[in-house]
């Protein structure tokens, strides 16, 4: 296994970039990871410096990443690669179309976890996402990533997803609140 390469997040330009987080404290963080059998329990898109494009427990909100650098978090840093230009202003462009639709387009799908906890991921109210969805929709705008990204995975599930197409995506580095 290789080193892990810890990094500033603040430094990275080229966007948009995938945030796996790993609440390492969090009781609502350990459920998710339990659920969905991995590490981490949230992911967002990094679409512009500092700010990350995030389904929060309440709201789809235009996040600091600041709010994510402190004690008892790990980050991941997942950069696209060989993305054109033109499909990384897409996602860009989505995630700033996303964060301006009405609050009740935004909102958390409350009903899609009664289908996670059933089983049956398909119960869920149809315009909204869980996090690792919409960062699913986003990534699904390349027509390469199509048939490697499925519609509705895990934070979990994405960070397998892309360690197995190392072609298509490069860890960019770590950083962890101490």
């Amino acid at each position: 296994m290789s080193e892990k390469k810890f990094i500033d997040p603040n430094t990275i330009t080229d966007f948009p970039v995938v945030v796996l987080v790993d609440d390492l404290r969090g009781f609502v963080g350990w459920g998710i990871k339990t659920h969905t059998k991995g590490n981490y329990n949230h992911v967002m898109t990094l679409y512009r410096p500092g700010y990350c494009a995030s389904q929060g427990f309440w709201m789809y909100a235009d996040v600091p990443l600041k709010k994510y650098l402190r004690p008892g978090i790990m980050l991941k840093f997942w950069a696209l690669k060989g993305c054109s230009a033109e499909i990384k202003r897409q996602i860009i462009d989505k995630n700033t179309a996303d964060l301006k639709l009405p609050w009740w387009r935004r909102g958390y799908d409350y009903l899609g976890i009664l289908g996670q906890a059933t089983g049956i991921k398909w119960v869920q109210t149809p315009w909204k996402h869980f996090c690792s969805e919409a960062v699913a929709e986003d990534l699904r705008l390349d027509p390469k990533l199509r048939e490697v990204i499925p519609e509705r995975p895990s934070p979990a599930d994405l960070d397998r997803i892309f360690e197995a197409h190392p072609e298509y995506f490069e860890c960019a580095g770590y950083w962890i609140g101490e």
